[in-house]
């Protein structure tokens, strides 16, 4: 068995352990989530709600069930292409894998078949209605999730001890688990990394809080993560192209079909029905530079949407995170230049943070939650909602020491006489005067200083040309990326 097989069969295992009938009654005694409803459940509840939605509407499901159909059937003949393209390579030689292919070749041209056989639009809503709900729902398994935890402790021990959570206001964290059993309550982080939602939900069991639904990428449910993240409550939400970027049905997005983005929308009202959290990025994607993105107003579209509907009131967490060691900086700044930088699966990003933050004792991860905001029926933007929300996790992101070195560095360099060399003397006050007031930091300022450097050298980023004093720019794009963390801070960035 190879080494990348080992952690998946181990997964696998754990799966079914926790399915379990006393292990999975154990898992639910034990969890803070009260109400969890069978995956089985959830689909048959959100394919019903779309039925009838469009029950009532019988010249509106003409049109969509014809565009839904029209873009499914270019992503099922996409698909079958490519797969049909890597098995005909007689280079390709995975027996399991080629195994594993045909396997979906064959799914991806019955589901093919029996879209073409759907007559009318109600019985093709009805398709695919059950194929977007099947494809979307979490199967959510608290036994698993209990298990996955304790194992993250044990197996990446570095990792979890650089957590560092603080709130913004005496009693954050009460007030929102008080209002988690009365109302639904959406948590909206930045996003850095596509771990992000780890040490969030680390925090937020240690805070005895349900856990939430997570919107996660489609291109995220691979290996060992997709056998990973549905049971712990992450939900796919395809965003890519639905066949080719280009062509003459190129550059369609799944959003883009109808029945897709109302199956979408029922899933979350349904989940806001029964009060079940939900926790997704409000710039929707990682920042390819470092900056902070502008908020998307999709799901916060949906939640309003619900709130006018229902009058209720749903709450809105800010949480603000940083990072003194990002786990792909490199990546993200390859793929400020075009290249595809979504091939790691989870553990494997969870093992280079350990040992990074093995290596780099100084390193830690900062959370910051904010008091719950409410919308309600007196909204009356949700664009202006959204902004005031970006607005409070900005204010709120702690400014990590490698951060406050880099924004230094790019502001002092200028004095050498190339440009790409920088003075510790010339930074200091600077760094200083950057560094978080709202946290201990690990030791002095100056030995967060020098655990700063220590980081950036050892990553490559600078090199030292005279005796700790005097440093040269290895990587001035990366430098830039940890000061653009703060630049909504920094008036010279």
């Amino acid at each position: 068995m190879g080494r990348k097989e080992m952690p998946e069969k181990i997964l696998r295992a754990l799966v079914a352990f926790s399915c379990l009938t006393p292990v999975r009654w154990v898992g639910k005694k034990l969890s803070y989530n009260k109400y969890i409803l069978p995956r089985g459940a959830v689909v048959e509840s959100v394919c019903q709600r779309v039925i009838s939605f469009y029950a009532e509407r019988k010249v509106e499901a003409a049109l969509v069930s014809r565009t839904a159909k029209t873009y499914q059937g270019l992503y099922f003949r996409n698909q079958i292409k490519n797969l049909k393209d890597t098995l005909s390579d007689e280079t390709f030689e995975a027996p399991e894998l080629r195994e594993k292919l045909n396997g979906r070749l064959a799914r991806y041209s019955n589901d093919k078949e029996e879209l073409s056989s759907c007559d009318g639009p109600r019985e093709t809503i009805a398709f695919l209605a059950r194929y977007y709900a099947e494809d979307i729902a979490a199967d959510f398994e608290p036994a698993f999730f209990s298990i996955f935890k304790y194992m993250a402790y044990r197996l990446f021990p570095n990792f979890a001890s650089s957590i560092q959570t603080s709130e913004n206001g005496e009693g954050t964290f009460e007030e929102i688990r008080e209002l988690m059993w009365k109302a639904p309550v959406l948590f909206m982080p930045n996003h850095i990394s596509n771990a992000d939602h780890i040490p969030i939900c680390m925090t937020m069991n240690q805070k005895k809080l349900p856990q939430p639904r997570i919107a996660v990428g489609a291109n995220l449910f691979r290996g060992i993560s997709a056998v990973l993240l549905s049971r712990v409550n992450g939900y796919k939400i395809r965003r890519e192209y639905v066949g080719q970027a280009k062509g003459v049905l190129g550059g369609i997005k799944w959003f883009q079909n109808p029945v897709y983005k109302h199956v979408h929308t029922e899933y979350l009202k349904q989940g806001w029905d029964n009060n079940e959290p939900l926790m997704f990025y409000i710039e929707g994607t990682r920042s390819r530079d470092g900056s902070l993105g502008k908020p998307k107003l999709g799901i916060l579209g949906d939640a309003h949407e619900y709130v006018v509907e229902t009058g209720r009131t749903v709450y809105v967490v800010p949480i603000s995170i940083s990072y003194s060691i990002v786990p792909e900086d490199r990546e993200i700044e390859a793929s400020r230049k075009g290249e595809n930088i979504s091939h790691k699966d989870l553990l494997s990003q969870l093992r280079g943070m350990d040992r990074g933050f093995k290596k780099y004792a100084s390193g830690g991860i900062h959370l910051r939650f904010s008091p719950p905001m409410p919308l309600g029926v007196e909204t009356k933007s949700i664009s202006s909602f959204a902004s005031e929300v970006m607005e409070t996790i900005s204010s709120e992101i702690v400014t990590t020491a490698t951060s406050a070195l880099a924004a230094s560095i790019l502001k002092v360099k200028h004095k050498t006489i190339t440009g790409r060399t920088f003075h510790v003397n010339d930074l200091i006050e600077d760094f200083k005067t950057l560094l978080d007031k709202r946290i201990s930091g690990k030791g002095t300022p100056e030995e967060q200083l020098s655990g700063a450097i220590d980081i950036f050298e050892g990553r490559g980023f600078i090199k030292d040309i005279g005796n700790a004093e005097t440093f040269e720019l290895l990587d001035e794009s990366l430098i830039l990326q940890y000061a653009n963390r703060i630049a909504h801070k920094v008036e010279w960035l």
